[in-house]
């Protein structure tokens, strides 16, 4: 199976483990940031300004396309995880329901820009896969989402880049010591 990380996914990954922690945050200190406290609200407010900054910067090509965020995010991901194309396997990714991953998934083969096709192994599986429709679309989203991490890190030097990688690859590593039994599945 091919494996694509991407910087969006470590950001991703970070804001999760972010939200995780500020819902226990009875037993996290406040936290204390370049010299500067931030409590669980300015931590909160910040991660909803930059998911929503995430979802408008995608306005022009859900006008153009007449796409919503949810199929845009659906595109984006086939692309970049053509191995995980099933529904269910969308819906545990993005942390989202199977029956609004289905709903997307139904529009976006209405519109052509995906095909459907079972598992010649397992009948009750359908995989997903990207239309030749969609090319366009996916150049489209690509560029900008590699204007938005560029603004994200633009002042950031390679290694402070590399800093942060090995920092959430260390977070990861670290939580699945939390809880012994589920170590498997994080």
């Amino acid at each position: 199976m091919k494996k694509r990380i991407y910087v969006k996914y470590y950001i991703y990954i970070l804001l999760n483990i972010l939200i995780k922690i500020i819902i226990i945050e009875d037993i996290v200190p406040i936290w204390n940031f370049n010299g500067g406290t931030m409590n669980t609200l300015d931590i909160i407010t910040n991660l909803n300004i930059l998911n929503r900054q995430c979802e408008m910067i995608f306005e022009p090509l859900k006008e153009k396309y007449q796409l919503s965020f949810l199929e845009i995010k659906i595109l984006d991901f086939l692309n970049d995880n053509p191995d995980f194309n099933i529904a269910q396997e969308i819906a545990n990714f993005r942390l989202l329901s199977k029956s609004k991953i289905s709903e997307a998934i139904t529009s976006l083969e209405a519109k052509k820009l995906l095909n459907r096709q079972k598992d010649n192994k397992d009948h009750r599986k359908i995989h997903i896969y990207l239309s030749n429709t969609s090319k366009k679309i996916i150049q489209d989203i690509i560029e900008v989402k590699q204007q938005f991490i560029s603004q994200l890190f633009k002042d950031f030097k390679a290694e402070e880049i590399a800093d942060y990688q090995q920092y959430i690859s260390r977070i990861i590593n670290n939580s699945k010591d939390i809880i012994p039994e589920l170590k498997g599945s994080c």
